[in-house]
């Protein structure tokens, strides 16, 4: 009786560490890979997908995930589903051509470092462009990137001098005008900082 109890326990005990192993996590992201695929029907004549070659697993949950390219499809068919890989696996999405092996590279950076630092510079090349400082006469310097979850962040931007109303309305404008499948939530400033609160369209939104 007691040896079928533990042999229970046991079993109970290694089946709650299956979701935490990298069969698991490997299994679960093909799944979701092929379900993309036929959701977004990214098929060729005769139903064939991206099929996966490999997975790579690493640190803060980024991976690379190896595809093998079908004949009718390109790499540019993957690229146009950028968006939708990056709110299936929550990372920055960059897609490689591993020209002279016929496979394609995704990569899924999930390294919140590395977000801030992706999300800052995008914002920074935008807020640094003629037409936005030829409009204000100013430079506006993007201080700090803050992340609440996979689908939100905070920009805290610094100007150099007050704005007025009408000037942060423009900036605003600004803002939601570069906006990439994402909606604004909040716009205010305090003093010279200036808070925008950015969150990304659900999937059904971004279609």
């Amino acid at each position: 009786m007691f040896e079928s109890i533990l042999a229970l326990l046991c079993a109970g005990g290694i089946c709650s560490l299956v979701p935490y192993s990298t069969w698991y996590k490997k299994y679960k992201i093909k799944k979701d890979w092929y379900k993309i695929m036929d959701v977004t029907k990214t098929k060729n004549s005769i139903d064939e997908t991206f099929e996966i070659k490999d997975v790579d697993l690493y640190k803060n949950d980024s991976l690379d995930i190896m595809v093998k390219i079908p004949v009718g499809l390109t790499p540019d068919n993957l690229k146009s589903l950028e968006k939708t890989l990056e709110y299936s696996f929550g990372g920055d999405i960059d897609i490689s051509w591993e020209k002279y092996d016929g496979s394609i590279r995704i990569k899924v950076n999930k390294d919140p470092k590395v977000k801030k630092e992706s999300i800052k510079k995008r914002w920074s090349k935008i807020l640094s462009t003629r037409e936005v400082r030829d409009r204000f006469k100013q430079y506006f310097e993007i201080s700090d990137v803050t992340l609440n979850n996979n689908s939100k962040y905070i920009l805290t931007v610094v100007s150099p001098i007050s704005l007025s109303a009408e000037s942060l309305e423009s900036l605003k404008a600004v803002v939601e005008k570069n906006l990439n499948h994402e909606l604004l939530e909040s716009f205010h400033n305090e003093r010279n900082d200036i808070f925008i609160t950015i969150s990304r369209k659900q999937s059904k939104d971004s279609n």
